[in-house]
């Protein structure tokens, strides 16, 4: 296992790797975007090549070739596409210029100054020229067609504008060279003297961090000394708590060895409560002996009668559930009666409706009779004027039969209907006769009905009153067979309730002699306690002896 001492130097050998992997890893990004670093160089690559792809804005190199494009356009379409492209490349020109104006200052020294004054000025005018002429003569000969017109001034008024600007663009442009390369190299004097800065700050903090590491150290070592010094006294046999470590260093080990001091404080207070504690325990643990043994003989008989009053019990309970079971076949037989009867009610009061019906339905029948009857004479009364009808009817058909033999060849049409009329008429007469017998017939079986169903209205109402005087005396049966039932339920709900009561009883015997068991066993665990804890008194005693307190 590591010491202390062994534990710190690791952690100053890892402080020193650790400013090591640090130096080295800033170092490693310092080397990659420094001033014409890896990263740096691939930036510039790209600018460079970005810069001899696509021409500035604030050089009209652009513009004039537009110009010299539009010189030779042939088709309208084509000098409207570079009018357009030349609106775009002067708005271009005119905005870089505003917003570099705002960058560079006219009043800087050196390449700054120069660069602001070729590029802000003497690039400048020449370029406003350009595009006054371009908008003014070359735009109007363009307009009119006169492309000669509008080469001649490209060359004669354009042409040399163009030249003056180039020349002051490349002046800028080699002045804005000469400061990157100033700047550049100004970047790399700085890095290098904050790469020697670096290594000097991190060899100073790294001695100073010794320095301390080792002062720091020593006092640790030395409180840490005497903390395991203290321990190991304590450790051995005859342990002498009266001694303190008194460190007075407000670090974690001064911490340490004052909460030592307070916990052998409390240990010597724990101890020395120990030992008076033991001293009046082994008088107690005797008595405690003694008291045990008395209360198991105590026990013991009382364990005797509960195991009696259980047996008493448990007979009382057979006879109870006896009686239950022979109350409640009883209460069965007079629920099954009380259930028959009342069912035999509820047919009874069915039958009561049915008859009641019966009887409505008979005198219901009889008024429909009645009026078959009344109808009948009604019948009468007209067979009566039908058979007058027929009686008239063949008196005419004699008559007028008379009148066409008078009447000779004219009247033998009207003879024959004559004498068809006569035959009509007594085929009317003989229906009429059939009629009249039918409703004779149909009067008596009506009258006849009409007496029968007097007669079982009758015997129908009688009926109903027998059914209601067997329903009221089924009534009283069924009330004399509920109170039975009600008082039967109640001796039998009583039976029960003794029959629990004496199974609660039973239960809390057996339970108590259960528990009588338990007391007796726990008697003699308490017996055994109390002699192991003479025992464990005795050897408490000898170690507390150890001590000095």
């Amino acid at each position: 296992m590591m010491t202390f001492r062994r534990r710190f130097a690791v952690i100053g050998v890892l402080v020193v790797l650790g400013f090591v992997a640090l130096f080295g890893v800033n170092h490693f990004n310092i080397s990659k975007v420094m001033v014409n670093g890896p990263i740096y160089q691939q930036l510039a690559r790209d600018k460079d090549l970005i810069a001899d792809i696509l021409p500035p804005s604030q050089f009209i190199v652009q513009p004039y070739l537009v110009v010299c494009q539009m010189n030779g356009a042939k088709t309208p379409e084509a000098l409207k596409d570079l009018n357009t492209e030349l609106q775009d490349l002067e708005k271009q020109y005119r905005d870089g210029h505003a917003a570099w104006a705002q960058k560079l200052s006219l009043n800087a020294l050196g390449n700054e100054g120069v660069v602001a004054r070729e590029l802000l000025q003497d690039s400048y005018r020449p370029a406003e020229s350009f595009f006054q002429i371009i908008h003014g003569d070359w735009k109007a000969a363009i307009d009119r067609g006169d492309h000669a017109t509008a080469s001649a001034i490209t060359m004669d008024q354009l042409n040399p504008l163009y030249e003056a600007h180039r020349s002051s663009i490349l002046k800028a442009v080699a002045a804005a060279e000469a400061k990157v390369a100033q700047h550049e190299k100004d970047a790399r004097e700085a890095v290098d003297q904050g790469r020697v800065m670096g290594i000097i700050v991190a060899a100073v903090v790294l001695g100073l961090v010794a320095i301390i590491g080792a002062v720091i150290l020593k006092g640790v070592l030395q409180a840490l000394a005497a903390v395991t010094n203290r321990m190991q006294s304590m450790a051995e046999a005859d342990a002498d708590l009266t001694v303190r470590l008194n460190i007075q260093s407000k670090d974690e080990v001064g911490i340490l060895a004052g909460y030592i001091d307070q916990f052998v404080d409390k240990i010597a207070s724990v101890l020395g409560g120990v030992k008076n504690a033991t001293d009046s325990l082994g008088g107690t643990a005797v008595e405690m002996y003694a008291t045990s043994k008395q209360q198991e003989t105590t026990i013991h008989h009382f364990g005797a009668s509960t195991t009696e009053i259980a047996a008493a019990v448990r007979q009382i309970t057979v006879t109870g559930n006896e009686l239950v079971n022979t109350m409640s076949e009883v209460e069965g037989v007079a629920k099954n009666s009380a259930g028959l009867a009342a069912t035999s009610r509820t047919g009874l009061a069915e039958m009561k409706l049915v008859m009641q019906q019966l009887a409505d339905q008979s005198a219901s029948i009889s008024e429909k009779l009645e009026q078959i009857n009344s109808k009948t004479k009604d019948i009468s009364g007209v067979v009566v004027t039908i058979t007058k009808v027929a009686d008239q009817t063949n008196l005419l058909s004699v008559n007028a039969a008379l009148e066409a033999e008078k009447a000779g060849e004219h009247g033998r049409g009207f003879l024959v209907v004559a004498r068809e009329i006569r035959r009509l008429a007594d085929q009317t007469a003989s229906a009429t006769l059939d009629i009249e017998h039918t409703v004779k017939h149909m009067q008596s079986a009506v009258s006849t009905g009409v007496m029968e169903m007097d007669k079982f209205a009758s015997q129908v109402t009688n009926s109903v009153n027998q059914v209601e005087t067997v329903g009221q005396t089924l009534t009283n049966i069924i009330e004399s067979v509920e109170v039975m039932k009600n008082q039967f339920g109640s001796v039998s709900q009583g039976m029960n309730s003794q029959n629990l009561g004496a199974k609660q009883i039973g239960e809390a015997m057996s339970n108590l002699s259960d528990n009588v068991k338990v007391t007796i066993q726990s008697l003699g665990e308490f017996t055994k306690a109390a002699d192991q804890m003479r025992n464990s008194v005795s050897a408490l005693n000898n170690e507390v002896v150890r001590f000095r307190l």
